[in-house]
């Protein structure tokens, strides 16, 4: 729990703003009083028992909390991941009002069949579902840094090889495509082109 002590500690010195690094952790203790919000980016929360093993929560996207109400039954600490470059805001949870982290809540329970559907089907299913959440669900290209290989693994209960090979072919088909930064290649950076709907999914969205 010591490095979960170290981060609270940074975060409870007056720091409200927290930029974090692709792939940087955060531990936090689940007795946390206060919120973090998601100014930007997007991270996954995993909850970690005593013994380190970790199970993964949910995903928080930018405009939403990380607070108390996550906890599940048994955990001794919250274990945050960005999955891109992040912004994170420590916020009093007693400042703010209540339709704030009620929206954020209600986010989150509308988002959980998603998740679901993130560990059935195929495996370009279950990455372009993760990338199209990550990314918002405008039909336009829109820019995204990816994940690590191996958290889309995690998120989607792929291997990373399997990963690696569906974001390979996403490249080839011109759905991922590589953004430039002047002359030089962003890494990790892409334009997502999503497949166009079909029939029925034109249905759906009308219904």
């Amino acid at each position: 729990m010591s490095r979960a002590t170290a981060s609270l500690r940074s975060l409870s010195t007056g720091q409200r703003l927290l930029q974090c690094a692709h792939s940087a952790e955060i531990w936090l203790d689940t007795e946390m009083q206060d919120m973090l919000c998601v100014k930007k980016g997007a991270v996954r929360v995993d909850c970690a028992g005593a013994g380190g093993d970790r199970h993964f929560v949910t995903l928080v996207l930018e405009g939403e909390m990380i607070g108390p109400w996550l906890k599940p039954e048994g955990a001794a600490c919250y274990v945050i991941t960005a999955l891109n470059t992040t912004v994170l805001e420590w916020r009093t949870l007693d400042d703010e009002p209540t339709d704030v982290f009620a929206h954020s809540l209600s986010a989150m329970a509308r988002r959980a069949a998603r998740l679901s559907a993130l560990v059935r089907g195929t495996a370009a299913d279950r990455v372009m579902g993760l990338l199209t959440l990550l990314a918002g669900d405008r039909r336009d290209a829109t820019p995204i840094d990816l994940p690590t290989r191996k958290n889309i693994a995690d998120i989607t209960a792929l291997t990373i090889e399997t990963v690696s090979r569906t974001i390979t072919r996403f490249r080839k088909d011109g759905l991922l495509r590589p953004r430039r930064s002047r002359s030089a290649r962003v890494n990790g950076a892409f334009t997502l082109h999503r497949p166009q709907p079909t029939a029925d999914e034109h249905l759906g969205m009308a219904a």
